[in-house]
């Protein structure tokens, strides 16, 4: 090396010799001699800086460290301004429905609720400013949730203190016992939502990192706006005046006179279950199969914009003629949208795969691209399964401790019903041919937060008529029945509130977030179902399997 390092320099006396790292030229001195021994020293420099950055740059460059790109993603600006103005639009949408829906329901509460619910994006969004957090696609869409979860609260504690209220608890009285009564449910759901979206930004990468970070933020602030925020702003109203009666709304007297008999047709809900479960999966494997996308099996993908309306077949045979036979052509959104994903298998040289497509569909324009390489894959397959495990061994280890003796079976009530929401999307996204990718992740793991919510609302009433003051009378069961028809119009309304967000999401949001926002739906009207036949009485096999193993000791 130093003897051809002196020969070429020998040669190229007073030519200039340039210090090129990752195409950059940093230094181009002009060569005074032979450099021998492979010695030199660069003169002219203008300060200490750039000679130290010089240094750095020389140092890098010595070290054997080959790059192979194992995963790209690019986003082009046209795909990101429209996914932007989609995405805000589908944000006030659906925050503009929510706050219609609390005034129209609760009236004058409802108002209160709103202006928390308000402030608490406000402090979601500064919040995020301050972490110079950058707002992707899946981050837009866990703002759209934070909406339809933040008035979740609100609404538990609404509901208590129009059961005060129908007690002939005063005003004042009323709204302290609701607060005080709602505290221990929405404290335990938020938590562990909290405890999933951590697990999320811990385990995911990327867009999903980002979707964590925003999900916890939300649901941290709606804690603190919903808890104390609306709290003192009913405290302002009831100490400027003496006020005597509160316009909460009447709710729904079909929801709040209900008495039906879930406990005892638990053996129809599980059968069913179970049945429509086989059933998904059979139509899965004998008609498409697992359908994972590009971020587990690898491989490259590219979302390109047509003029017009795609022909799906031309566009096919454009790509075999440069020989991508294999590669998949999908329509992204609606028709109208013009758009399509070419899917290939990973290819050696992204620059002639991106010239080629180019080539190929020459009325279209490229506006974004992904890598992933299949080791990528499977580490998201482990990550994603590990965050899934992880965080059902949370939650049943945090609701034992928080409920006591029963502890036990409530997490494992709420882990089963979670598991069939988990497979019953799962199952719903393959039959539809829809790709499992990590907005997929996501979505599940969303989808156990909140729907551990509604749960954990009956769970609480469960362990107020069981082992509080004599409140109700019966068997176990009987109890637990009264829980769930007590509960029930919580569970509508709050499940009813996020759905409309989501739903506006899946609609409106933008093509790229479809299918996450289409998962989440059929997660949340799923969770409705396994918390009411599925949860709850499990709970009650488990303490009837929990008294006969008592009875046997004995």
């Amino acid at each position: 090396g130093p003897k051809e390092f002196a020969r070429i320099t020998r040669a190229n006396i007073g030519r200039q010799l340039a210090i090129v790292l990752d195409s950059v030229v940093y230094s181009a001195p002009v060569i005074q001699g032979a450099i021998a021994n492979g010695r030199a020293s660069i003169t002219g420099m203008k300060d200490i800086k750039e000679a130290k950055q010089l240094a750095v740059t020389l140092r890098a460059g010595s070290l054997p460290a080959p790059m192979k790109i194992v995963e790209l993603r690019a986003v082009g600006p046209t795909l990101g301004e429209d996914n932007i103005q989609s995405g805000m639009r589908a944000s006030i949408i659906a925050f503009l429905l929510v706050v219609s829906f609390m005034v129209f329901y609760y009236r004058a509460a409802g108002i209160i609720s709103n202006i928390a619910l308000l402030l608490n994006l406000v402090i979601t969004f500064a919040v995020l400013s301050a972490f110079h957090a950058t707002l992707t696609l899946p981050g837009i869409a866990g703002i759209v949730l934070t909406i339809g979860m933040a008035v979740d609260a609100n609404v538990i504690i609404f509901e208590r203190i129009r059961e005060e209220l129908a007690l002939g608890k005063t005003v004042r009285s009323a709204i302290d016992a609701g607060y005080k009564k709602a505290f221990s449910a929405i404290f335990d759901s938020n938590v562990t939502t909290i405890g999933t979206a951590a697990v999320l930004y811990w385990i995911g990468v990327g867009p999903i990192k980002g979707f964590g970070l925003t999900l916890m933020i939300g649901i941290a602030t709606s804690m603190f706006t919903s808890l104390f925020v609306s709290r003192l702003l009913f405290d302002l109203w009831i100490g400027s005046r003496d006020v005597k009666t509160l316009n909460i709304g009447k709710g729904i007297s079909f929801l709040q006179n209900t008495n039906l008999q879930i406990v005892a047709k638990a053996r129809v809900f599980v059968i069913a279950s179970v049945a429509l479960l086989v059933i998904c999966a059979l139509s899965v494997i004998l008609h498409h199969g697992v359908n994972p996308g590009i971020d587990f099996k690898g491989g490259h993908v590219f979302q390109v914009r047509l003029e017009s309306e795609p022909n799906l077949s031309e566009l096919r045979s454009n790509l075999a003629k440069f020989g991508y036979e294999s590669a998949k052509v999908q329509v992204l959104g609606s028709t109208g949208q013009n758009e399509v994903l070419v899917s290939l298998p990973m290819q050696a040289n992204d620059s002639v795969v991106l010239a080629q497509i180019k080539k190929a569909i020459p009325k279209g324009e490229v506006v974004s691209e992904e890598v992933v390489a299949p080791t990528i894959g499977k580490q998201l397959t482990k990550s994603a399964l590990m965050a899934f495990f992880l965080s059902l061994i949370l939650i049943i280890a945090y609701i034992w401790v928080r409920f006591g003796r029963n502890g036990l079976g409530y997490g494992l009530g709420g882990v089963v019903a979670l598991t069939h929401d988990a497979l019953f999307t799962f199952l719903i996204f393959n039959i539809f041919g829809m790709e499992l990718s990590l907005n997929f992740v996501a979505a599940i793991m969303t989808i156990l937060g909140y729907s551990l919510n509604d749960s954990i609302i009956i769970f609480d009433r469960i362990r107020e008529l069981t082992e509080g003051k004599g409140v109700s009378k019966g068997s176990y069961a009987t109890k637990v029945n009264d829980a769930i028809n007590q509960t029930l119009s919580r569970t509508v309304i709050t499940s009813f509130t996020s759905i409309v967000a989501v739903l506006v999401m899946a609609i409106i949001g933008g093509g790229s977030i479809r299918d996450f926002n289409i998962a989440i739906l059929v997660g949340f009207i799923s969770g409705v179902y396994s918390t009411i036949g599925i949860a709850a009485p499990f709970v009650v096999w488990w303490n009837n399997r929990r008294v006969m193993a008592g009875q046997v000791g004995a």
